[in-house]
């Protein structure tokens, strides 16, 4: 196996492209992202002070195809302003993330990440990695509710309901 050097990986940075095949016809151009850009992807669900936003989960797929989309001539279909209005039709939508995921060499587990913090934004991964709080659970009640309290250790053994009051299941999404 060859051993490569400074100057020679930097040399494989060469931005790779693809056509991507459209649900009804027709295809897109998409590209591969820098390892800035991938930052870039990552960071968009936190705010300016460094802290995990809900809300922001929905601009990560856009993100990403405003880093790869490319129009017929080879320019960059959206500027980072409109990463909010990206849209088009759902499956055309799913087809392009997906493909742009593979083509860039992302991980699908991100998507699984993504879903459980939309589903438990208030519990942090070292929390959830713990196997104590499944992703299904919420810390924060919703108002007029009590949080559920969880009703099995991180080796799945029992340990009953510890709080008599709190309603059990999934807390109504914020």
């Amino acid at each position: 196996m060859n051993t490569l050097d400074r100057s020679t990986l930097e040399n494989t940075a060469k931005t790779r492209f693809k056509d991507v095949a459209l649900p009804g016809g027709g295809a897109i151009k998409i590209r591969s992202i820098t390892a800035t850009e991938k930052t870039e992807y990552d960071s968009i669900v936190y705010n300016k002070d460094g802290e995990f936003e809900h809300r922001r989960l929905s601009l990560r797929p856009r993100k990403l195809l405003q880093l790869c989309l490319l129009n017929p001539d080879g320019t960059q279909m959206y500027a980072p302003e409109e990463v909010p209005r990206i849209k088009c039709d759902g499956g055309v939508f799913q087809t392009l993330v997906n493909a742009c995921i593979k083509h860039c060499g992302l991980d699908q587990a991100e998507l699984s990440i993504d879903d459980a913090k939309k589903n438990s934004p208030t519990i942090d991964d070292s929390a959830r990695s713990s196997g104590f709080v499944s992703s299904s659970e919420s810390t924060t009640p919703s108002p007029g509710s009590t949080a559920p309290t969880p009703t099995s250790s991180p080796d799945g053994s029992p340990i009953g309901n510890l709080n008599p009051s709190a309603t059990t299941g999934d807390a109504p999404a914020a």
